[in-house]
């Protein structure tokens, strides 16, 4: 999905500057292999970012939400996503004992859900879960106004 299609999609959406953002590092990532969408919901992130990737990953911990999230996909799907999987796991910690390598992790307004006593372990988890120079993109809302901030750093 090109920007100028992303902003007309969204025009409307308060959060349009900050898929903005996240689609310019998406599309810049080294590697376009594999992405895993962390709380995928119903899929509204999954339908603009995935298209991105050969094969993509939404984890999910509400059922119905996946159910919503696979219905989206189908309807909107698009780019070079050869595979698409939904897994109703919580918080992305479990992963049924797979070892999983990703290029890229999304994980959208999901942090401000995870207790705080779990966030350093998951954290860790997420950064587990990605090869080299993967691309970790958290967004959570904390703040009254948009800041965006970028932290580079190498596995």
């Amino acid at each position: 999905m090109s920007l100028p299609e992303l902003t007309h999609q969204l025009a409307d959406d308060g959060e349009l500057p900050l898929f903005k953002v996240i689609q310019k590092y998406l599309a810049g990532a080294r590697y376009h292999g594999t992405y895993l969408d962390v709380g995928c919901g119903t899929g509204r992130i999954i339908t603009m970012f995935a298209g991105l990737f050969d094969h993509a990953t939404c984890l999910e911990a509400d059922p119905a939400r996946i159910s919503e999230a696979q219905r989206h996909w189908k309807d909107a799907r698009w780019g070079r996503t050869k595979t698409m999987h939904f897994e109703n796991v919580r918080f992305g910690l479990e992963y049924n004992g797979i070892a999983v390598s990703v290029d890229a992790i999304s994980c959208i307004q999901v942090v401000q859900h995870i207790p705080g006593f779990m966030l350093r372990l998951w954290l860790a988890n997420m950064f587990g879960l990605l090869k080299p120079r993967g691309f970790l993109i958290i967004a959570t809302t904390h703040r009254k106004k948009d800041m965006f901030g970028l932290v580079v750093g190498v596995k």
